[in-house]
């Protein structure tokens, strides 16, 4: 018999060699769009002052590499432990609301991610019959960025994240069932406001809130 201790020692061996994979993939990918953009731009600049004839596709494949890079880049600074968080609530939690807290933003960056992933994929098929301006490439190519980004990012942190909310069964139980709760209320009783307020306005606001306790 699988024993819980079983499944956190197993997800931290897939942990470790998920964070290793994404981090090579992203961080080589990350400092070859920088020397790119870095090229590109230098390239601009010379063919534009000193020459008079800017090329028109430079601009726009150094936009294209930097919208890469930063999507690349959650990767990097999840390694790094570089995200962006507030830590202020918990300052004045208490050690049981804190658990909660902790569990809630885990399941909100989960279900945050899983949404972004999903929909940068539909957009990407949506488009990809439409080019860009000077490099006429499809737009596929710049939205798989990303479902690229998104999807390293992931297999980086859910390990984490799914390990962190295996010890706390209960709780992650219980605000799982309320997301869920309330997503079918959206999707199939179709409610759409709750105490007055757009659910479309609130759900995002309370997402942004969570992840960033």
């Amino acid at each position: 018999m699988v024993t819980r201790e079983d499944f956190l020692r197993v997800g931290t061996l897939q942990e470790k060699l998920a964070e290793k994979t994404s981090w090579l993939l992203s961080q080589t990918a990350v400092a070859a769009a920088n020397a790119a953009i870095s090229a590109l731009i230098f390239y601009q600049v010379v063919a534009r002052y000193l020459f008079n004839s800017p090329p028109s596709w430079t601009e726009e494949l150094a936009r294209f590499a930097m919208i890469w890079m930063v999507y690349l880049g959650f990767v990097v600074t999840f390694q790094r432990g570089q995200e962006i968080t507030l830590t202020g609530t918990l300052r004045f939690a208490g050690r049981t609301l804190s658990r909660w807290l902790w569990v809630g933003r885990d399941l909100a960056v989960l279900l945050f991610l899983a949404t972004l992933f999903y929909e940068s994929i539909h957009l990407a098929w949506f488009d990809r019959t439409i080019t860009t301006a000077a490099l006429e490439i499809s737009w596929t190519w710049i939205y798989l960025a990303v479902t690229v980004g998104v999807g390293l990012y992931m297999l980086a942190a859910v390990p984490a994240l799914l390990r962190r909310l295996a010890g706390e069964p209960a709780i992650a139980a219980v605000e799982a069932a309320v997301l869920a709760a309330a997503y079918l209320a959206v999707t199939r009783l179709g409610v759409t406001e709750l105490w007055g307020i757009q659910i479309t306005w609130l759900t995002p606001v309370l997402l942004v809130a969570l992840m960033l306790m």
